[in-house]
């Protein structure tokens, strides 16, 4: 899980506040990674109101290949408006126990 520090423009990971997902090779890749957070242009974003996630140059959230399958990776790319940039935000309860799909055993 994730959150949104709007102070900050950071989407920091629950797990570790001190994380942040970034654009790989200081803004010069396509791959997203986690690493600490900051107030480089690659490391800050904004949701906007038609559910693009973007920075400040352009570059938006985007599931590769625009294909909507699990485990598809998701990068960076400039803003083209098809579906597999846009996203919803659930919010949801970070105490709240998350049940996965997975079974024990």
């Amino acid at each position: 899980m994730f959150k949104f520090d709007s102070k900050t423009g950071n989407i920091v990971s629950y797990d570790d506040a001190n994380k942040a997902v970034t654009i790989q090779s200081n803004g010069k890749n396509r791959n997203l990674k986690f690493d600490q957070r900051g107030n480089d242009w690659f490391k800050v974003f904004r949701y906007e109101d038609d559910g693009h996630i973007t920075n400040s140059r352009g570059k938006c959230f985007d599931v590769n290949r625009r294909r909507d399958r699990e485990g598809e990776s998701v990068i960076v790319w400039r803003r083209y408006n098809h579906n597999n940039q846009k996203w919803d935000i659930e919010y949801v309860d970070p105490n709240a126990k998350i049940d996965y799909g997975f079974k024990d055993g």
